[in-house]
C-alpha cells in the first residue's frame, strides 16, 4: 500500500519535472532504462521518507500518550493536595499548618443577634432529685422590696407562699486518703512460742482495690502518663505513690479483668452483629495491628501482628496472639439483653 502511493507520488513529480522527455524523446536523450532506474530511486527514497515519517508519527504518539499519563498523574495529585476535612472524609489533623484556610460561619451575614433567638426553650442543668440532696440552706430576705419592713428572719416565724426558688450548687467533698494500718500483734503460747496474726487473704500490696482501680482507669481510659498520675494522687488525695506502684495497680487491674474479658472475647462469635475497624502502627521497627471489635453492649480492642486478612479468624473464636483488653461500650439509648442481663 506504501510502496503504491508513493509510486503514484514519484509518477506526479517525474511527470511534472521532466513533461517533454516522456511525451517526447529528443536527439541524445538518456536511455529508457537509466530512466526506470532513476525512477526506482525516486521511489525508493519516497518510501524511505515515508518510513521515517511514519517512525516520528509513532515516536510523537508515545510521547504524547505520555505526556497524557503526566498530566493525569498531575492532576490526580493535585486533586489529593485539595483534599481537606471540608471536602472528603479526612480527619482535621490531615489538613495541617500549610493547608488552605477553612470558611468558617456563614457566607452572608445574618440579620439576627447573636445568643438565642425568641421562642427558644434553652438548655439548662437539671435539678437533681431532693432525695440525692445532701444539704439544704434555707434564706430568707431581710426587707421587704416593696416597702422596706424588715421581715422575719426565722423560717419558723415567716409566713412563706409558694414553692421556693431552688438553686442547687455541686462541690467536691474534702478528699483525703483512707489509710487503714493493720497491727500484727505477736501473741506469747504457754509453751514460749510468739505467733504473730496474719493479714487477711484480700489485703494485698500497700494499696487497695479501689486506689488501684482509680489508678488503672486514669492511665487507660485517660490516657494520662505515669508521671502525671504520680502528681494528680499527691496534689488531690495526698497519696505519695512512685512511678513503680503506678504501675504495679495498672497490672493488678489488668489482672482482674482477665477472666470477663474472656468471657467477652468467646461470645464474640455468638453476636448478630459485629463491627470492625482496624489501624495500623509501628513498634520498634515491626508492623502490627490494631482492632477495634463493636459488639450490642461492649467494645473488644485486640493488638495483633498478623495481617488484616487474618481478621476472619476472630470470628471463628481464634485466641489472640497478643495482649488484649476489653471496656464497655455506652449503653445510652440501649436496652440490655436477657443474656446480659
Amino acid at each position: 500500500m506504501i510502496a503504491r502511493i508513493a509510486r503514484g507520488i514519484a509518477g506526479k513529480v517525474t511527470s511534472r519535472r521532466f513533461p517533454r522527455c516522456i511525451a517526447e524523446p529528443t536527439h541524445g536523450a538518456k536511455n529508457p532504462d537509466s530512466r526506470e532506474r532513476e525512477l526506482e530511486e525516486r521511489v525508493a527514497e519516497l518510501e524511505k521518507q515515508v518510513q521515517e515519517q511514519q517512525k516520528q508519527l509513532g515516536d510523537k504518539e508515545k510521547q504524547l500518550q505520555e505526556k497524557e499519563k503526566q498530566i493525569a498523574d498531575l492532576e490526580r495529585q493535585l486533586a489529593l493536595r485539595k483534599q481537606n476535612s471540608t471536602n472528603s472524609s479526612k480527619p482535621p489533623s490531615w489538613d495541617g499548618l500549610a493547608g488552605a484556610p477553612r470558611r468558617r460561619g456563614r457566607r452572608r451575614k445574618s440579620r439576627r443577634k447573636p445568643g438565642g433567638q425568641p421562642g427558644h426553650r434553652g438548655a439548662h442543668r437539671p435539678l437533681v432529685p431532693a432525695a440525692r440532696v445532701d444539704k439544704f440552706v434555707t434564706l430568707l430576705p431581710e426587707e421587704c422590696q416593696r416597702c422596706g419592713a424588715a421581715l422575719p428572719r426565722k423560717p419558723a416565724q415567716a409566713q412563706t407562699m409558694g414553692e421556693p426558688q431552688r438553686h442547687q450548687v455541686t462541690e467536691l467533698p474534702a478528699m483525703r486518703a483512707h489509710i487503714t494500718e493493720y497491727q500484727l500483734q505477736g501473741v506469747a503460747c504457754e509453751c514460749g512460742a510468739i505467733t504473730r496474726g496474719v493479714l487477711p487473704p484480700e489485703v494485698k500490696g500497700n494499696f487497695g482495690p479501689q486506689l488501684a482501680a482509680l489508678v488503672a482507669y486514669v492511665t487507660v481510659v485517660g490516657r494520662m502518663p505515669r508521671r502525671m498520675v504520680e502528681g494528680l494522687l499527691e496534689q488531690v488525695l495526698g497519696v505519695e505513690m512512685s512511678l513503680g506502684s503506678t504501675q504495679k495497680c495498672w497490672e493488678e487491674a489488668s489482672q482482674a479483668v482477665a477472666l470477663p474479658c474472656q468471657e467477652l472475647e468467646e461470645q464474640l462469635k455468638d453476636e448478630p452483629v459485629l463491627n470492625v475497624d482496624e489501624t495500623g502502627w509501628r513498634r520498634n521497627a515491626d508492623k502490627r495491628y490494631s482492632w477495634a471489635l463493636v459488639a450490642y453492649l461492649y467494645v473488644e480492642p485486640k493488638y495483633e501482628e498478623f495481617h488484616p486478612r487474618r481478621i476472619r479468624s476472630f470470628s471463628r473464636g481464634v485466641p489472640p496472639r497478643k495482649e488484649h483488653s476489653c471496656r464497655p461500650a455506652p449503653t445510652q439509648g440501649l436496652r440490655p439483653t436477657a443474656a446480659s442481663a
